[in-house]
């Protein structure tokens, strides 16, 4: 597997930060029928947590029985626990911040699994027969967010189950994300637009159009309130949360971003496109400090290492690959597997 690192501005040390994403179930462990084929609708193969400590995997034996999701230890690689999800499909995946918890949707709702103790508990929450396109969890772990195929975004307590608020979209959402403060939702739809969700009070704060097609990932910084959506047409855009008009426009992309993440002091921004190619942004001027490209399978998720000297990515396969950036070589690769 060849790789290439060019450096184009000088880095700073970066720290750990993952921004959720989630994740369907395919024929094969991982999500894609082929390795590194890209569907729209589908989500990364590997889901982390908050910390980065625990990783969640998505498996089907293909032949019509129960979908499994598989808990790592994101590091080493090993077998934590498995949560079957009593469905031949999975359709989103979303790991609580220190990976205690995990929330699978299916057509049967959405499946929430403290991952505590030996048998840990069980509730669920949503309707049956709706498809349920994307979850995400609060920074603070109160909250969970669904959107379904009726264009509905929910909110639900984690630890509760208890209903919160409820949204209705002009299109499907699929790409849901929590401010730093857990206060608001960030929604992006097939419409194009970022709707801005009060968790609590129920609102719609205000509505931001910039995308001319689906919005498929957004990242809220951690340390102000601006964020990142990223959609088709290679379009990644900057936001502050008061502002109706973006930020800026970051330009350059050679495909469609499919996965965002940002350092914790908020200057470095990484995306994963559809052509395998990840880049290093400096967030302040919407520039690009470095690039990585040359892994065979689709970018599927991204975050910083907590020393600020690597970063891993997750790939359509089920593979990671951690990078250092001061020697500008893969440190390791590999698998995630039963």
């Amino acid at each position: 597997m060849g790789r290439s690192f060019s450096i184009l501005t000088p880095l700073v040390a970066v720290a750990v930060f993952f921004s959720a994403f989630v994740v369907p179930c395919a024929a094969q462990p991982g999500i894609f029928t082929r390795p590194g084929e890209v569907n729209p609708n589908s989500f990364p193969t590997i889901t982390y947590s908050a910390d980065g400590g625990t990783a969640a995997v998505v498996y089907t034996p293909g032949d019509g029985r129960e979908c499994t999701v598989a808990v790592f230890d994101a590091k080493s690689r090993t077998l934590k626990k498995t949560v079957t999800v009593e469905a031949t499909q999975v359709s989103a995946v979303a790991l609580s911040p220190r990976g205690d918890q995990i929330a699978a949707a299916s057509n049967s709702g959405v499946k929430i699994v403290n991952l505590q103790g030996e048998l840990g508990s069980t509730r669920r929450v949503g309707s049956a027969g709706l498809a349920t396109v994307a979850l995400a969890y609060a920074p603070n772990a109160r909250y969970v967010a669904a959107s379904t195929s009726d264009n509905r975004v929910t909110i639900y307590g984690a630890n509760t189950g208890r209903l919160v608020s409820t949204f209705v979209n002009t299109r499907p959402v699929r790409a849901l994300t929590f401010t730093k403060d857990s206060m608001t939702l960030l929604a992006g739809g097939d419409d194009g637009n970022i709707r801005l969700y009060e968790v609590e009070g129920g609102r719609t704060l205000r509505v931001l159009a910039g995308h001319s097609g689906p919005v498929r990932v957004i990242v809220a910084s951690p340390v102000d309130r601006t964020f990142v959506s990223a959609g088709a047409n290679r379009e990644m855009i900057a936001w502050h949360e008061w502002r109706r008009s973006p930020v800026q426009n970051l330009t350059g992309l050679r495909g469609d971003a499919q996965a965002l993440a940002y350092s914790p002091d908020g200057r470095y921004l990484l995306s994963g496109d559809s052509t395998n190619r990840i880049v290093l942004w400096y967030a302040p001027l919407g520039t690009q400090a470095a690039m990585f490209e040359g892994d065979d399978a689709a970018v599927a998720s991204l975050r910083f290492s907590d020393d600020g000297r690597k970063f891993v990515s997750s790939h359509a396969d089920a593979s990671q690959t951690t990078w250092d950036l001061l020697t500008r070589r893969p440190l390791q690769s590999g698998r995630f597997g039963l």
